[in-house]
């Protein structure tokens, strides 16, 4: 789940007078020292927050968190419990992760789990044969269809993976096999290959892909009932 804190954690802490920010993430006067500022001073800093502080400026941590808040929409809860972090070895699966992962970009995760059930249908169940045959016809349709996000770099990422699911196949026995095979590697070294091999795989797409599949550490918090 990717969420993106609009407020510097030093405006938080002011905000919310609960927690001191590290010496070595401020300066003396209290201004943000960017040349020690990281993403993960930025986790530290955040979760010693509070949660009702964190909720109140869109600054949560952890998904883990967020999906036992009211403010959650219950497709997340329902996500979070019974499939993220979770592996499988189910095409369909797998290739309904990949393409919903795209279509996240630039958008939320609540948006693709609306449109899910859309998606579903639109991509005839992400059946990958089905979507590998798709022509100029079917992008017209895809690109009419107000229950999935309509863009057409994204539908033709998907069309395009579903052709190299099946080269897989061909290679390695399966798309899970493929990855399999892979595993484990660093993200970086994952990112490098799917770009190589898949289109529209950008590093933030590849990490949750592989994250929400249990390849990548990271699912789940470690004060998550889920987490392993």
């Amino acid at each position: 789940m990717r969420k993106n804190c609009p407020h510097p954690p030093q405006i938080l802490d002011v905000i919310d007078g609960t927690a001191s920010d590290p010496p070595e993430v401020l300066s003396p006067d209290g201004e943000l020292r960017e040349d020690q500022y990281s993403k993960h001073r930025h986790a530290y800093i955040l979760n010693r927050l509070p949660l009702e502080g964190r909720l109140r400026h869109n600054c949560l941590v952890t998904y883990c968190e967020y999906v036992l808040t009211e403010k959650a929409h219950p497709l997340h809860r329902a996500y979070h419990d019974t499939e993220y972090g979770v592996h499988s070895a189910d095409e369909k699966v797998l290739f309904e992760r990949l393409i919903l992962e795209i279509n996240q970009a630039g958008l939320s995760w609540e948006t693709v789990l609306k449109k899910r059930e859309g998606f579903q249908k639109a991509y005839d169940g992400f059946d990958v044969d089905k979507v590998a045959a798709y022509g100029e016809e079917d992008v017209a349709r895809l690109l009419g269809d107000p229950g999935i996000i309509r863009n057409r770099l994204k539908v033709a990422a998907a069309i395009h993976n579903a052709k190299v699911v099946q080269e897989l196949r061909k290679t390695h026995g399966s798309f899970a096999a493929w990855i399999d095979s892979n595993h484990p590697m660093p993200k970086d070294a994952w990112v490098k290959l799917f770009k190589s091999t898949f289109r529209f795989t950008g590093g933030e797409i590849v990490n949750e892909f592989l994250m929400s599949l249990g390849y990548l550490p990271g699912a789940h918090h470690p004060g998550c009932a889920l987490y392993k």
